[in-house]
């Protein structure tokens, strides 16, 4: 979020945006890397588990960048 903000020059205050949005953000991190590390660890053969990370991640980006556009806040 820091970063996207501070290259688009958001008109949004960056303490505004990581108010509105953090909390979110950090349940949701939660939610997903939790069960993505328990299925990596359990499941995953030692070789493949890099990948599988990496794929991981590029998911989460994804979503990072969804969120970062656009308000997370839940009503």
């Amino acid at each position: 979020m820091t970063w996207t903000n501070k290259l688009e020059n958001s008109t949004q205050s960056l303490s505004e945006k990581i108010s509105k949005d953090y909390s979110v953000t950090y349940v949701d991190s939660l939610a997903f890397y939790i069960p993505t590390s328990v299925i990596c660890f359990y499941n995953i053969p030692s070789k493949y588990r890099v990948p599988f990370f990496c794929a991981s991640s590029l998911v989460w980006d994804i979503f990072m960048s969804f969120a970062t556009h656009n308000s997370l806040k839940k009503t």
